[in-house]
């Protein structure tokens, strides 16, 4: 489904433009998860260690795994033992030799903004780099895969200086350039788009996290509805490009892809929720189906289709487990939607599948072991603006109940460390809240869910 037919589920037919409009206009307002002190807080939950110890039980052990398989927006770091005052002189003494605008020059300045970068100096690496780029520029062209690569370096040191609308700058070039470089070369092109993507969503919600004085204007309102429309519109371009292409790796590269789209449908379908009209037939009574009638039925088929599209993948090729694990998936994704009987039959799918490789009975019982939280696509998007993110400052061991429809309930706190500093109380409270608004996989007596009690988690935290 492309994504103008999210909006002509609607009933209408709207441009790529208009749809991200529709897209935008609902999610401006969407707020991060915050501490009383205006601090971004996220919580990371795993089952509680053995008594003797466990993974995180102390500083040391902190790397746990993080919401999201966060996607480098650039290659890693060079050599980090390069000698900066070494290549400092050689760069002074092509200039004496009026050597200044030759390869080697370009590929000094690169190799000394990799040794600074490396350092922390990274003001110091971007004049390098700055220096090599035009140097190149002179000696190729508009276009290179030098350049490139050091398009790459920039945006690494203005990430780690924080400068948001500098790397945004940076990375447009970079796209720009790709689309010339990369064109006989379709899953390279396809990568191009899907971090191009992933920059345009990581902007949207880093910029929600800023202050404006006045609140959004209708401008900005539309300038961020249109990030998410192009975004979108990358993340299929990809895929067709690596439908095209068909690379060693395409099933896991296409799947990822597909959980990105899914989680921005999901985003916007929270926001969709907090702004639609109360849909009870009494003051202050629910039921059961309330939240499945305030779900915005296009954004809900759009983010189906991408996840099942991602199970579908590999089908008669991939291993039991990745097939596993796309069912299981889009049977999360079914359950967070308040699809109980679609979520029910994508379980019991995804055991069969296991059940046909011959995995032993009780393995098959841990893979949807009751009280863990579901697989929840914008939380994992939301982990690509939370810097830090796999580093954490303690944890909190926390019981609590899960019904047969994954919702948790009689949430307690049973212990609590901090690694660093004096222990703030008030994140159980805003713990608490955040177990009881998100959804779990409930336990199966046979092919049937059913509730569990007494569910222990750990959840580790960083402020």
């Amino acid at each position: 489904m492309s994504v103008a037919a999210v909006c002509r589920a609607r009933g209408a037919t709207f441009s790529m433009k208009a749809c991200a409009l529709l897209l935008g206009g609902v999610l401006v307002s969407q707020a991060s998860v915050a501490h009383p002190n205006g601090e971004s807080v996220w919580f990371h939950a795993a089952r509680v260690p053995p008594a003797n110890g466990g993974a995180g039980d102390t500083p040391a052990q902190r790397e746990v795994a993080s919401f999201a398989a966060f996607i480098p927006l650039s290659g890693p770091f060079a050599d980090q033992l390069a000698d900066a005052t070494r290549l400092r002189a050689q760069l002074a003494d092509l200039e004496e030799r009026g050597e200044q605008y030759s390869p080697q020059f370009a590929e000094l300045s690169e190799q000394l903004g990799r040794a600074l970068q490396a350092k922390g100096e990274h003001r110091a690496a971007l004049a390098a780099f700055d220096r090599g780029f035009q140097v190149n520029r002179r000696q190729e062209g508009l276009h290179s895969p030098m350049q490139a690569a050091l398009l790459r370096a920039q945006i690494d040191s203005q990430l780690a200086l924080g400068d948001v609308e500098a790397v945004d700058l940076l990375q447009h070039a970079l796209f720009s350039m790709q689309q010339e470089l990369l064109t006989a070369d379709p899953a390279a092109m396809a990568a191009a788009h899907r971090d191009a993507a992933d920059w345009n969503i990581l902007y949207y919600l880093q910029m929600q996290q800023v202050a404006i004085p006045g609140g959004i204007t209708q401008a900005e309102q539309h300038a961020r509805a249109e990030r998410l429309g192009t975004a979108l519109g990358q993340y299929h371009r990809a895929l067709w490009l690596l439908t095209t292409a068909a690379p060693p790796g395409a099933y896991d590269a296409r799947a990822a892809i597909e959980r990105r789209i899914a989680a921005v449908m999901l985003l916007t379908d929270r926001q969709f929720q907090l702004n639609a009209p109360a849909l009870l037939s009494k003051p202050g009574l629910a039921n059961l189906h309330q939240d499945k009638r305030t779900h915005n039925p296009a954004l809900f088929a759009h983010g189906s289709a991408a996840l099942q599209r991602a199970a579908a993948y590999g089908a008669d090729s991939a291993e039991p487990a990745q097939r596993a694990t796309r069912q299981l998936e889009l049977a999360d994704w079914y359950l967070l939607m308040d699809q109980h009987d679609s979520a029910r039959d994508a379980y019991n799918a995804a055991l069969a599948t296991l059940r046909a490789a011959n995995v032993p009975e009780q393995q098959l019982q841990e893979v949807v072991e009751s009280g863990m939280p579901v697989r929840d696509p914008e939380r994992e998007l939301r982990a690509l603006a939370q810097p830090g993110a796999g580093d954490f400052d303690g944890y909190i061991d926390v019981a609590f109940d899960v019904d047969r429809y994954g919702k948790a309930h009689n949430a307690r706190v049973l212990a609590s460390a901090d690694y660093d500093a004096a222990y703030d109380h008030a994140l159980e409270n805003e713990l608490l809240r955040e177990i009881h608004g998100t959804r779990f996989r409930p336990g199966f007596r046979g092919d049937v869910p059913v509730a569990s009690k007494d569910v222990t988690l750990r959840y580790y935290y960083a402020r």
